[in-house]
């Protein structure tokens, strides 16, 4: 070997040395990105969203949020809310895309004319602050930190989340309860009553899934056209709605443009007029039409008669149905639930002759509860006759064989 091929070999040692060296040395860490510090959300009083010289404010007033500027009401909740949530629990950057300058910040909406300045305020000033420009790609949005010119991609919900008009902020549901807590629905012409035993009237049993639909409906009405006044003179209708924390109340009117209601402290407009119809409706309107009012759960037994000879028969045992005649026939449980579920919707006015075909005897407790069905009909225990869609009667037989 010649010293010049000996060189060589030297150089390429070291060489393929100092590549092994580079590939095995550790990656420099990337700088972490900062994050808008979490504050807690209980000591936030206020809110502030400013755009240009557009200032507006919202304070929060017990367990309600207003709009305190640029006038006085009572502000979106969920909005407010939600603008709180997501800013106190910290926002980290998702990634540095620029340093901001005149003559690219309107790239990033962050020029003077078009940033967002939010804050959430505590009682001794701003507790987080944070410029907020355009969306950005992926659902983040363009956003600058205070006493920095970074411009960062953050997720905030969306700029649409912060930016509307001043009268947007408005709060457009009436009454602000949940459904679960009502206790009591004070309508003109009933009151409802949620019992041990479900939902009554003075006079028995109210239908459940109608006054559940009037509850979750009333918790949730929303004007359309805001009012500055109500109507003069009295309420064509007044509603209430009891929950063990107190009585929130839609006041109605009827007027030549359609309804207006209106809530206790004094926000105002229009709804569908469907919403007065149907807390106007006679008593009558919310008796329980169902033909057999008990859930699949409440049923202990089951014995169903074609004439005398009894063609199926189950008692619950632990919770669980089990076939007691025939003998040796498994159990469908998902069709028995079902036709049992069937059952307890049943509803009709509409009298039917009835020729008994089978009978079908119910146990509820101490209870025994007997259906009288025919290929189109259904008495129970000594009810008229009510009609049933065939194919409904047939469903429901078919089940509990």
């Amino acid at each position: 070997m010649s010293w010049r091929n000996t060189g060589k070999l030297a150089i390429a040692v070291v060489v393929a040395a100092g590549v092994d060296v580079v590939a095995h040395r550790p990656a420099p860490r990337p700088k972490s990105l900062p994050s808008l510090p979490a504050v807690d959300a209980t000591a936030v009083r206020g809110v502030r969203v400013q755009e240009g010289d557009t200032i507006v404010e919202f304070s929060r007033s017990g367990d309600l949020w207003r709009v305190t500027a640029p006038y006085q009401a009572r502000a979106d909740q969920d909005g407010v809310q939600g603008i709180v949530e997501r800013l106190a629990r910290g926002v980290p950057m998702d990634v540095r895309v620029d340093a901001l300058t005149e003559e690219n910040d309107d790239t990033y909406g962050l020029d003077n004319a078009n940033l967002l300045r939010v804050d959430l305020l505590g009682e001794q000033g701003p507790l987080t602050t944070v410029y907020l420009g355009n969306d950005g790609p992926g659902g983040a949005s363009f956003v600058r930190r205070v006493d920095d010119d970074d411009v960062y991609r953050a997720r905030l919900g969306g700029r649409h989340r912060y930016d509307r008009a001043a009268a947007d902020w408005r709060d457009r549901q009436l009454v602000h309860v949940v459904a679960a807590d009502v206790t009591s629905v004070v309508l003109p012409n009933v009151t409802l009553d949620r019992t041990g035993e479900g939902w009554r009237t003075e006079s028995g049993r109210a239908d459940p899934d109608r006054v559940e639909d009037l509850v979750r409906g009333l918790g949730s009405l929303r004007i359309g056209e805001v009012l500055s006044t109500t109507p003069s003179g009295d309420p064509t209708a007044t509603v209430s709605l009891v929950t063990s924390a107190g009585t929130s109340s839609i006041r109605f009117w009827r007027d030549v443009s359609g309804v207006v209601a209106a809530a206790d402290d004094g926000e105002a407009g229009r709804v569908d007029a469907a919403a007065l119809d149907v807390v106007s409706g006679a008593a009558d309107a919310w008796r329980d039409q169902r033909l057999f009012p008990y859930r699949p759960d409440a049923v202990d037994a089951i014995v169903a008669y074609s004439g005398n000879r009894v063609t199926s028969a189950f008692v619950r045992e632990k919770g669980a149905f089990v076939r007691t005649a025939p003998e040796n026939v498994a159990v469908d449980a998902r069709a028995l639930t079902l036709a049992l579920t069937r059952l307890g919707q049943w509803r009709s006015e509409a009298p039917a002759p009835l020729a008994e075909a089978f009978r079908v005897e119910l146990s509820v407790g101490a209870e025994v509860h007997v259906l009288h069905l025919g290929a189109a009909a259904v008495a129970v225990d000594d009810g008229p006759a009510r009609a049933l869609p065939e194919a409904e009667v047939q469903r429901v037989l078919a089940g509990l064989r």
